[in-house]
């Protein structure tokens, strides 16, 4: 799930980038699904973890590091979807 969240925000960093150079609201109407997604995404891998930590399958440091390094993902979209919300003000 952690690879999914990444390449997903990826693509919704493609994606976002397309949408103002073509200036095409569908594409940018994608990015806001695909965000939603990787959204459920990261709270899953969460739910997850904390029941491997429960269940002894899992370390405590081990969930501590896959939810940490998924939410770099999730703050990395975020920061780039801050970019791509000032980009257009810049080009006027």
């Amino acid at each position: 799930m952690v690879l999914e969240i990444k390449d997903k925000s990826e693509l919704m960093i493609d994606l976002a980038y397309s949408s103002i150079l073509y200036d095409n609201k569908i594409i940018a109407e994608e990015v806001y699904d695909l965000e939603n997604y990787v959204d459920d995404l990261y709270q899953n891998i969460r739910k997850k973890c904390l029941e491997n930590v429960k269940n002894g399958h899992l370390s405590v440091d081990d969930a501590l590091t896959l939810m940490k390094l998924s939410a770099l993902y999730l703050e990395s979209i975020y920061i780039n979807k801050k970019v791509f919300i000032l980009l257009p003000l810049a080009r006027t």
